[in-house]
């Protein structure tokens, strides 16, 4: 052991000569402490250190994101969710090592960088919550993404892009529920007006009814004209905010033709085909029933 140390001693000291002839030769300036080519390369050392304690950080963060994401996605089965909760469970530990590197090469720098906190790791569920990571060796503090300005106008830019892609069901959906409205209280109307002459105290637990079911349809008109109204809508949009023919229309209808043509038909044939009238409006209206309940 002691012959090898003075071999090794011996080998450092030829070294040492080789070093000296080449400064002789090539009339090379020695850097001591605190000359300005030690103090350069000094601080590349530790940006170098900075940014494989970054680095790594970086690829543990990432990692748990993505752990984070497998283990809520819908179809993973219980080993695979243990497996995963294990392997966060041994990444929180690394990550645990690596902040503290990051922050022994953070304070190391001149100036001295931010410091982490693991409550400010773990507090972040999306890559772009970490702002640490723009430190990274390439350098994106420049790109146009960088900054939450463009970050929040392309959010911006792909909320009214959906928005416009929603309009032709949403147009639907307006007109439905005016058309709804509508044929409510014409049919609410027509049947207290039924049924008020013959029994005016059940007529009005219907008008209870009816107005309790009702006593929105108001504020609801007034919303949708309200959005007609507004700056920079689409005329051309007007028509979806009109009532249509809704099926309670259509059924009336339907029975109305069935009675016209049953009366001229009445005046011409049998007692038979007046029995099979009535039968055929019996259904029609049992038909009715059935659409009104549906939508009702």
């Amino acid at each position: 052991m002691e012959t090898k140390v003075f071999h090794e001693m011996e080998m450092e000291g030829k070294l040492l000569c080789n070093v000296h002839n080449m400064e002789q030769k090539l009339n090379i300036t020695r850097w001591v402490f605190g000359s300005p080519e030690w103090m350069s390369y000094q601080q590349k050392a530790k940006d170098h250190d900075y940014q494989r304690a970054l680095n790594q950080l970086e690829g543990l963060v990432v990692a748990c994101i993505f752990e984070m994401a497998r283990l809520n996605v819908a179809g993973t089965g219980y080993k695979m969710r243990q497996a995963i909760v294990s392997a966060m469970k041994t990444r929180s530990a690394a990550i645990r090592s690596a902040i503290e590197r990051f922050n022994k090469a953070a304070q190391g720098l001149d100036p001295p960088q931010p410091t982490l906190e693991w409550n400010d790791v773990v507090n972040c569920s999306f890559l772009a919550d970490f702002d640490f990571l723009r430190e990274t060796g390439s350098d994106v503090q420049r790109k146009a993404w960088t900054l939450p300005a463009n970050r929040e106008l392309m959010t911006s830019y792909f909320k009214v892009l959906c928005a416009e892609e929603e309009l032709e069901r949403l147009h639907i959906e307006i007109r439905r529920l005016i058309t709804y409205i509508t044929e409510e209280l014409t049919y609410s109307q027509q049947v207290l007006d039924e049924v008020g002459e013959s029994d005016p105290a059940f007529a009005y637990h219907i008008h209870l009814k009816f107005a309790e079911r009702g006593r929105f349809h108001a504020l609801h008109i007034k919303r949708l004209r309200a959005i007609t109204e507004l700056e920079g809508f689409n005329p051309a949009n007007k028509h979806w905010f009109a009532p249509g023919t809704g099926m309670k229309r259509q059924v009336n209808d339907t029975k109305d033709a069935s009675d016209t043509v049953g009366h001229d038909m009445n005046e011409e044939s049998s007692e038979d085909v007046d029995s099979d009238t009535e039968e055929d409006t019996l259904e029609d209206m049992e038909r009715a029933e059935a659409v009104l309940n549906t939508i009702t």
